[in-house]
């Protein structure tokens, strides 16, 4: 049986995901590949960058495979009746046009969706609050590796001393590679889980057994 869309859509995303967790458990925890922390940190923050963009990749075509299952929703939204089913291609254009895959965080893909696609194709609800909080902790750490900014050095300062009360700065790849306290692996880790538990409830709720190995 030829594969739909949405799970080679999540296949390729956890494709990428198990490439770079072998990456990153290889990094931290094998003392003979670096003599530097330095090059460590250095690996880690890029493989932040890598995630980063290939959950942009996974979530951006979501939105297309489910508005291709139905545009009902969509058709509401823009007032405007619409067939439900609209070529793929097509869909990508239409979402693309109102700036659809410009995310502020998991809240704002969770209100985007609610707008535009149809209950039985918008799993996005179903990401839970921890993980969504986790991912948007994620975005904090890429934007500050990203741009450097005053404005995402203070996000991350917050992030530090809020969550984590940490009293010093640190650098994003040094605060990963650090054991959590509560489940005693890589700070890494925990963020690679929630990101796999997000695509677990997702495939769950499109049909899709994606139960979660991490």
């Amino acid at each position: 049986m030829k594969k739909s869309a949405i799970e080679l859509t999540l296949n390729n995303f956890l494709h990428w995901m198990e490439l770079y967790n072998s990456i990153s458990e290889k990094i931290i925890d094998d003392k003979s590949l670096f003599t530097e922390n330095e090059e460590k940190i250095e690996i880690v923050e890029s493989l932040v960058l890598k995630i980063c963009s290939q959950w942009e990749v996974l979530i951006e075509e979501l939105f297309v495979d489910c508005l291709n299952r139905d545009s009902a929703q969509y058709s509401e939204f823009i007032a405007n009746r619409l067939p439900k089913h609209i070529p793929r291609a097509q869909c990508s254009a239409m979402i693309q046009g109102m700036g659809y895959f410009d995310f502020k965080g998991t809240s704002d893909i969770k209100r985007k969706a609610k707008l535009i696609l149809t209950k039985e194709f918008n799993p996005f609800n179903e990401i839970g609050r921890g993980d969504g909080n986790k991912i948007d902790e994620l975005y904090i750490l890429r934007n500050y590796i990203a741009h450097l900014s005053n404005q995402a050095e203070r996000s991350l300062k917050k992030m530090y001393t809020d969550k984590y009360h940490l009293k010093r700065f640190q650098e994003p790849g040094r605060f990963l590679m650090a054991i959590d306290k509560r489940t005693k692996k890589p700070r890494m880790d925990s963020y690679a889980e929630s990101l796999y538990s997000a695509v677990e409830v997702i495939g769950l709720y499109l049909g899709l057994d994606y139960e979660s190995d991490s």
